[in-house]
């Protein structure tokens, strides 16, 4: 996915954050960015999409140094020699995986020399005396628009305050780019004097904008920077950007649910969707060969305003996961219609079309059974245990009788998960039954196309597991035997 050269801006490798969940449960926690990676190369803007909860913003507050990741790198304006290297031994590293380097650092799992590099030029491994030059060239446009700005100060004021980060101009340079930056963004000689209380949301959001494009950072980093604005002011905004960045060459980082501000001003997209980039290309490819069904179903039931703008659902169709209950393998298989058998279906969520199985049944095909007393699901194993009423006497005529409707229900609506079923067993005594799920899989990004990445096992990736056992587990059939 990463390709390097003199260009690259910025690179964000092996991203991770847990925080901790939102349940009455202690100690629960919610990954909610998943081992990311990212390139931008100088004057590109990288467009970043996804539902409400897909984790957007908090990846873009990781970027700019505002939240603390549990770990991985973030490079930014290293010099091209040491970029080089940090990218060759970043793409070698595989969290938590078995191939990694004999000689590991004891506190982080990686190579001593990609934890030198990482402590030279990540930002987020660097002291922050250190950092803090480097984090100049960095703006972070919030979406609370209010919540940003001091009621205190005049607009004016906001916008000069900017300055104070660090710059060689003078007085009056410094106020011939504030009234510059604040006519291309649309502001009033008269809105410099006012005071945000004086001013709605939009104009708000404006004043936000304006003071990032003052300074000229080298990196702006924008979160639904235009959520507040109506048609005019979005189209005003949006072209002024673009002129920084032609005129400037100014990069940006920015996540919105509003297609119409990707559109404008994305070079590349990356799909988020809990935490994980599923797909990313550029904007052409996303919009034009759309590859990861997440990316179809999001796309494809945006809201088209009489405006133009086609705004992401915040549901689309279906109730996304909450966090932390993220589904195993696959995040989006519990939503996908093309899941396979791998993705990650659990016991806990077999357990009702087993249930259903077995309650159509009873007084059909399998009449002269008692009826099941208990499902009882093993996370641990993904298997789920069956015991019946009456004592110790299921039989392995049962079982195959069994396997033939679990096969029958796989083909109806809503039987997709049956297909994870590797196996169903008797006890030796006969009083109950084990079913077995094939191992939930974890599809990685890969490129199908040329520059054009998804993570779906619909494009391979299935051969990558190793295990002898797993690799024969696609080809068996649920099979009658005794555990």
């Amino acid at each position: 996915m990463i390709e390097i050269d003199e260009t690259t801006l910025l690179y964000a490798a092996h991203m991770d954050l847990e925080l901790a969940a939102i349940t009455r449960r202690p100690g629960d926690k919610a990954k909610v960015l998943d081992d990311i990676s990212l390139q931008l190369l100088e004057g590109e803007t990288l467009g970043i999409i996804g539902e409400s909860g897909s984790g957007k913003s908090i990846l873009l507050r990781a970027i700019a140094g505002l939240v603390h990741v549990d770990s991985g790198a973030v490079y930014f304006e290293t010099p091209p020699e040491f970029m080089y290297k940090a990218v060759k031994l970043e793409k070698e590293y595989v969290p938590g995986g078995s191939n990694q380097p004999a000689a590991l650092s004891p506190a982080s799992g990686i190579s001593p020399e990609l934890a030198d590099i990482r402590a030279r030029f990540s930002l987020i491994a660097g002291p922050l005396r250190k950092t803090r030059k480097v984090r100049k060239e960095i703006y972070f446009v919030f979406q609370g628009s209010r919540t940003a700005i001091d009621p205190k100060k005049t607009v004016w004021d906001i916008i000069a305050e900017s300055f104070k980060r660090g710059t060689d101009l003078n007085k009056s340079e410094i106020d011939r780019k504030i009234r510059e930056v604040a006519e291309a963004a649309g502001l009033r000689e008269s809105d410099l004097q006012k005071y945000p209380n004086d001013m709605n949301v939009e104009e708000l959001q404006i004043v936000n904008i304006a003071r990032a494009l003052a300074v000229e950072p080298k990196l702006a980093i924008l979160d639904e920077p235009t959520s507040d604005m109506d048609i005019s002011a979005q189209a005003q905004i949006l072209n002024t950007l673009r002129d920084y960045q032609y005129s400037r060459g100014m990069s940006y980082i920015v996540a919105s649910n509003d297609l119409n501000v990707i559109r404008v001003l994305s070079d590349k997209v990356a799909v988020m969707y809990l935490g994980k980039i599923v797909e990313y290309s550029t904007l052409q490819n996303i919009y034009s060969g759309m590859l990861h069904p997440y990316t179809k179903k999001l796309l494809s039931n945006a809201i088209t305003l009489e405006n133009g703008k086609g705004l992401i659902d915040s549901e689309i169709s279906d109730r996304s996961p909450a966090l932390p209950n993220i589904p195993a393998g696959c995040a989006f298989h519990t939503r996908c219609p093309v899941a396979f058998k791998h993705c990650g279906w659990t016991a806990a969520e077999i357990a009702p079309l087993i249930r259903e199985i077995l309650i159509l049944n009873r007084n059909t095909d399998l009449s002269n059974f008692p009826p099941y007393h208990e499902l009882i699901p093993d996370t641990a194993g993904n298997s789920l245990k069956i015991t019946f009423e009456g004592g110790p006497h299921i039989s392995y005529e049962f079982v195959s009788e069994f396997n033939r409707l679990i096969e029958a229900r796989i083909l109806l609506e809503g039987g997709t998960p049956l297909q994870a079923v590797s196996s169903v067993t008797v006890s030796p005594g006969g009083d109950f039954v084990t079913i077995q799920l094939l191992k939930p899989k974890v599809p990685k990004l890969m490129e199908v196309r040329p520059a054009h990445f998804a993570s779906c096992f619909q494009y391979g990736g299935l051969d990558e597991y190793t295990d002898r056992q797993e690799t024969r587990e696609p080809e068996e059939k649920p099979s009658v035997e005794e555990s």
